[in-house]
């Protein structure tokens, strides 16, 4: 009986969550069209092994990748109060030249020997397709549940005197969580969410997990500069590939709506 009274207390909850209209939200909340441009300058760590015979190297460590600047899109379409279609694509690019190595590394057959200069590009395109839907639409509080697909294109390449090589990897990941959002006053806010999954089918294991906190001030309903800091992790085995890839750290931009 106990059960059942807390059941019906959260559909009760749940039922007057629902019926929020747009004129308990604040106007930041009202508008059907957000368009977003981050900065983010990560710190990598990216570790890879390709073919049977291949070794695990750190980009990072081996070949020697450093923090660079990328730019996020992201977009917002709401069109209903408590709707959201969403998505965002980060372009990630690193590059060295000439790094000599410390160890020796295998990458898909090839061997690059110790003190060999090696040159190493990678390419990571970054897309992510979301729905959210918020249960709570408030004044001071937007909390919802998210549920997005995170399209990874990655492409590594390593050239020396040795031989050169890439491997080009296609990882798509299905992923689910929540997202939170309180106002603080009426024009600045905090935001958190949260969005991950793990599967294992077949050649293809993977897990993806993405966090973003970030603050808001909002001129008026229309402008907003934005702050904050981002991980994501994604690990996968793909037949005779896997990868262990890390991003995290602060970022910056401004946000646009209509």
């Amino acid at each position: 009986m106990r059960n059942h009274a807390i059941l019906f207390a959260l559909i009760a909850l749940f039922a007057a969550a629902s019926t929020s209209s747009a004129q308990d939200v604040l106007p930041p909340e009202t508008t059907h069209l957000e368009v977003g441009m981050m900065w983010w300058q990560p710190e990598p760590a990216i570790t890879i092994r390709s073919g049977n015979l291949s070794s695990d190297v750190d980009l990072v460590g081996d070949l020697g990748i450093e923090k660079e600047r990328f730019r996020e899109i992201r977009v917002v379409v709401r069109p209903a109060l408590k709707h959201k279609f969403r998505f965002a694509y980060i372009p990630v690019r690193y590059s060295q030249e000439g790094q000599v190595l410390n160890r020796t590394i295998v990458f898909r057959g090839v061997t690059y020997n110790l003190n060999l200069p090696v040159n190493t590009a990678v390419n990571w395109d970054f897309y992510r397709f979301s729905y959210e839907y918020d249960f709570i639409a408030t004044r001071h509080a937007i909390i919802g549940v998210i549920g997005d697909l995170k399209y990874n294109k990655l492409d590594v390449q390593l050239a020396s005197p040795a031989g050169s090589e890439r491997t080009e990897q296609t990882v798509p990941v299905p992923t689910i969580g929540g997202f939170a959002r309180f106002y603080l006053a009426q024009y600045v806010s905090v935001t958190g969410e949260f969005t991950g999954f793990k599967f294992d089918h077949n050649n293809f294991n993977g897990k993806f997990y993405d966090f973003d906190l970030y603050g808001q001030l909002n001129f008026n309903e229309s402008f907003a500069a934005q702050g904050g800091y981002r991980s994501i992790k994604v690990d996968y085995i793909v037949d005779e590939d896997d990868g262990d890839l890390r991003l995290k750290g602060l970022y910056f931009g401004g946000v646009v709506r209509f």
